[in-house]
């Protein structure tokens, strides 16, 4: 999974298609969620700050947008 923040847009690549994909603020507050397509999602992201990122059940990861 590659993961990657360009001037306001979060790109994921590399991830199966039909996953979700979950963004939360760190109070735990649900941002945005999604289902992928394909194995490559840009999702914009317009407020600066930390972010965590859920793929699927599984995998948590954290990613700066700024």
């Amino acid at each position: 999974i590659k993961i990657e923040y360009n001037k306001g847009t979060l790109y994921i690549s590399n991830i199966n298609n039909n996953t979700g994909i979950s963004i939360y603020d760190l109070s735990g507050r649900l941002i945005k969620e999604i289902q992928s397509h394909d194995n490559t999602v840009s999702i914009p992201i317009s407020v600066k700050g930390v972010y965590l990122l859920k793929l699927g059940m599984s995998k948590v990861l954290k990613f700066v947008a700024n």
